[in-house]
């Protein structure tokens, strides 16, 4: 990749990362990257050593991307029977098997935190009946659906 003054800019501002913080990479002040980095004006050509500088500073966030990217990769081995259930549900509902399987996942996981999140309520509301008195509790009525 050809490294030049808008290439930069996009990958300072894609990464959060400001002219003082290259040039201290580049061992340069931060006027001289404004020279190079300067849309109007005087723009001046990045030097090829700093040009080298740049490209291995972005090919080490494009490997920390990449790694990130690979925490999130999970491996799934299904029994046939398992799988074979799996991919005629994906061809039901017309979607890819990997995205029904993701998303299968993510709708058992938001369930699970909500039946937990329901749970812990219910305990909450047991707790607080276990310490209030009989006498300060709504009256029920008699059809048994709250206060009088």
């Amino acid at each position: 990749m050809e490294i030049t003054r808008d290439v930069v800019n996009q990958w300072l501002e894609q990464n959060r990362r400001g002219r003082d913080w290259l040039a201290e990479k580049c061992g340069v002040g931060i006027a001289a990257v404004g020279h190079w980095l300067n849309v109007k004006g005087s723009a001046r050509p990045i030097p090829a050593e700093h040009q080298i500088t740049i490209s291995t500073l972005m090919d080490a966030d494009l490997a920390a991307e990449s790694e990130k990217h690979d925490e999130n990769r999970l491996s799934v081995v299904f029994r046939d029977d398992d799988f074979s259930a799996v991919e005629q549900a994906a061809q039901i509902v017309s979607t890819p098997i990997k995205d029904f399987i993701v998303r299968s996942a993510v709708h058992a996981a938001k369930a699970a935190m909500q039946k937990a999140a329901d749970e812990a309520g219910r305990e909450r509301v047991r707790k607080l009946e276990a310490v209030e008195p009989e006498e300060d509790r709504p009256a029920a009525r008699k059809d048994g659906t709250g206060r009088k």
